[in-house]
């Protein structure tokens, strides 16, 4: 019995290691952002790493904020700005055209122009 669960561990850890737990699927149960480009998950905990990444159109997880939220929220949904100008946050709304900005202050969303620009 010993040698089962042995193996059955080794196993995990080896489909661990070479990325079978890397799935979109995985990422959903994760409640996390499925990063297609790169093939990776992008968790809630990405504002506090750093690693929140570029999206290439926000638009589609806009509606997912509201005011009140926190800033580690709206990372999470839109990715790093483009550009930080005091209070002001601006992102890409598509691929090559347009800009949603919000107004944070103290951490939490103010204000969302989901409308691009």
């Amino acid at each position: 019995m010993r040698k089962i669960i042995s193996f059955a561990f080794i196993v995990v850890c080896i489909a661990g290691y070479i990325g079978w737990f890397h799935t979109e699927a995985v990422c959903d149960v994760r409640d996390g952002h499925w990063a297609s480009n790169g093939s990776y998950c992008i968790t809630r905990s990405c504002y506090n790493n750093q690693e929140c990444g570029n999206w290439a159109s926000s638009i589609g997880r806009c509606n997912n904020l509201k005011i009140g939220d926190n800033i580690s929220e709206v990372y999470f949904q839109l990715g790093q700005p483009l550009s930080i100008n005091g209070t002001t946050f601006t992102w890409r709304a598509y691929k090559t055209e347009g800009q949603l900005i919000a107004e944070i202050e103290n951490d939490q969303l103010k204000a969302l122009s989901c409308y691009t620009q």
